[in-house]
């Protein structure tokens, strides 16, 4: 297990992600800039999106009576796959992605709002998912393996 797996929480990682596009900006500005007056409303509805997202899955797995701790996989009493988690294996990890992306259209940088959000969709794979994949294959088998057959982790 590596040093990083299931260690950070992915709010922090993806705030940390969101706040990287502004000394991006500032210190590597890019050629152009993308000056609309809407995209600072287009990246609050973007943050709107993501926090309904993540509120009904949250919700999802407080009605099932399971945890939402990222570091204690092992403590899933149940795998739900219904509502968001029909149409992705990690809802919660989708809604924090959108934040550094977000971010980046508020300061007006979608470039750099890309690239960090997905500096933390990889991150988040490699060192919160795949261990918290693998941490319920262990705990639930074939029932855990169809659902991954099943849904997309991402979209």
């Amino acid at each position: 297990m590596n040093w990083f797996e299931l260690k950070l929480p992915p709010p922090l990682v993806a705030l940390a992600c969101a706040a990287l596009v502004w000394p991006l900006r500032t210190y590597w500005p890019l050629p152009w800039q993308l000056q609309h007056p809407l995209l600072p409303a287009l990246a609050l509805a973007l943050v709107a999106a993501a926090l309904l997202l993540a509120i009904t899955a949250v919700v999802q797995f407080r009605r099932q009576h399971t945890t939402v701790h990222p570091f204690a996989p092992e403590q899933t009493k149940q795998v739900i796959t219904h509502g968001v988690y029909r149409f992705s294996r990690n809802p919660m990890y989708l809604a924090m992605a959108q934040l550094p992306f977000a971010a980046g259209l508020w300061l007006q940088t979608p470039l750099y709002g890309l690239l960090t959000s997905s500096v933390f969709v990889l991150f988040i794979s490699r060192f919160q998912i795949i261990p918290e994949e693998q941490a319920l294959s262990h705990h639930f088998g074939q029932p855990y393996q169809d659902y991954l057959s099943q849904v997309r982790r991402w979209l």
